[in-house]
């Protein structure tokens, strides 16, 4: 009895039964198919709850965005102990009353003598209490201590816990046909009809850009695709698949029910591919408009040569490569300091008056808020600069392609990343509802590679295509 009941208090075998000579497997097969019972703590009440002023999804809302901000695992006993504290406080403020009247203070007569006709009116007045509170009707019954509540039935089955009914009034709801059977209320994080919106947006833009990216390999002379930077603008393209790659992955963890050792590898995979996108992409566009400043104004200022090695594209692009190296070493240190794990999130939903467990997975990492801002540091003064050497190079007119397509490309960015940086920095954080980042996150995605390939990769082609049909 002493294993089992220290096995349900400890799933993951965070304790060691060294005294017991139990290994894990031992224990998995000595608990498999025992039944244990959770009383529910969660108020049925969709409506404004007197002691709150709000509802309680509210309250639910409130709380698990305090524990997030404050590094806490949200615990389902927060609820209990709160309507204890609200029972405690009404019971003494009933109490006030008569303690004045038999003239008692408790601030300044709470003495030895005093103690048992306050602790037995504070008593009385519990057992008049009858409220809606966050684990629903609060009211003591002198017999039995408390009213029937709903209790969920837990079976431990292949070495972990699976709700597979509930016990109420005499009444036993089973979620399967008979218990012990395998319980499937698994409920995805976003809904799978805009996840698969998303997901398709995507998937349109990859053919496009792989058949513009085959042209400019084909037709790299060319005058406007020479003009173009087509090395530089390989780069981009990476970038670009890259970000493709985030929202697909993203979109896989967020619609499906995984594996924890899926879930966890994409999870820590997903920062790594949306990091050196961006580097590869903004960095492409950033060097793009410094190499615009540094023929047209720096070196014809000091009489350098445009051939300078500055402008050579092997330059640019071990620039770029220095600031995707730059991502893989914090991801790096991410993964090996605190990487993402999966967890396991129970919520109760009522159905005809009937309570039904919903499972949903997600990945957590505490020190997500701060890697993320020290890999957002430098993307934002990619964009600025791009955005400086934008305007300084404005007024340059050249037939050329780098000059005004860059410009305009620039100042699109500037609108698009503008909206995602606060985003971004809340993107894998659980403060925000996982639907609105999720979301957020794919449209912004989707529109800087739509921006990219209309504005970077396909006007190049534009005098290609006009000779070859003619137009």
């Amino acid at each position: 009895d002493r294993i089992i009941s220290d096995f349900e208090s400890s799933v993951d075998f965070s304790y060691e039964y060294k005294s017991y000579h139990c290994s894990k497997e031992m224990l998995q097969k000595a608990v498999n198919g025992s039944i244990s019972f959770i009383l529910e703590l969660i108020t049925r009440s969709n409506s404004t709850l007197p002691v709150l002023g709000e509802t309680y999804q509210e309250f639910d809302d409130k709380y698990e965005k305090l524990a997030n901000i404050s590094h806490v695992t949200p615990t389902e006993w927060a609820n209990p102990f709160y309507d204890a504290i609200w029972a405690l406080a009404l019971a003494l403020n009933a109490s006030l009353g008569e303690l004045a009247v038999r003239n008692i203070s408790l601030t300044n007569d709470y003495k030895q003598s005093n103690r048992p006709q306050i602790a037995k009116l504070i008593s009385q007045c519990l057992f008049e209490l009858d409220f809606e509170g966050v684990t629903g009707r609060v009211k003591f019954e002198r017999d039995s201590g408390f009213i029937n509540r709903t209790l969920s039935i837990i079976q431990f089955i292949d070495g972990g816990r699976k709700t597979v009914g509930f016990y109420r009034d005499g009444i036993l709801n089973s979620q399967n046909n008979d218990i012990g059977g395998k319980f499937d209320s698994y409920n995805q994080l976003v809904s799978f009809p805009v996840s698969m919106l998303f997901l398709i947006i995507t998937i349109i833009a990859i053919p496009p850009a792989i058949v513009v990216q085959v042209i400019s390999i084909v037709k790299s002379n060319y005058k406007s695709i020479k003009a173009s930077s087509p090395r530089i603008n390989h780069i981009a393209f990476i970038g670009f698949y890259f970000l493709a790659l985030t929202v697909v992955l993203h979109t896989v963890t967020v619609a499906f029910w995984l594996k924890d050792s899926v879930l966890n590898v994409l999870c820590n995979t997903i920062p790594w591919f949306l990091n050196i996108g961006l580097s590869c992409m903004l960095g492409t566009v950033c060097l793009k408009t410094w190499r615009i400043y540094h023929i047209f104004f720096y070196s014809s200022k000091h009489n350098l040569q445009h051939s300078n090695y500055m402008n050579k594209d092997y330059f640019l692009a071990l620039v770029i490569l220095t600031l995707s190296l730059v991502d893989i070493l914090v991801c790096t240190l991410w993964v090996a300091l605190d990487p993402y794990t999966s967890n396991e999130m129970r919520s109760f939903e009522y159905k005809e008056d009937n309570p039904i467990v919903v499972y949903k997975k997600m990945c957590y990492s505490q020190s997500t808020p701060y890697f993320i801002l020290i890999l957002a540091g430098h993307k934002v003064l990619l964009l600025l600069s791009a955005l400086f050497f934008a305007i300084l190079t404005r007024r340059v007119k050249w037939k050329g392609f780098e000059t005004r397509n860059v410009t305009i490309l620039v100042y699109l960015l500037s609108v698009i990343c503008g909206l995602m940086v606060p985003i971004y920095i809340v993107t894998f954080s659980t403060q925000l509802d996982i639907n609105v980042t999720y979301s957020l996150l794919c449209i912004v995605l989707n529109m800087l590679m739509y921006i990219c390939l209309f504005v970077l990769f396909m006007p190049p082609l534009y005098p290609l295509l006009r000779e070859k049909f003619k137009l």
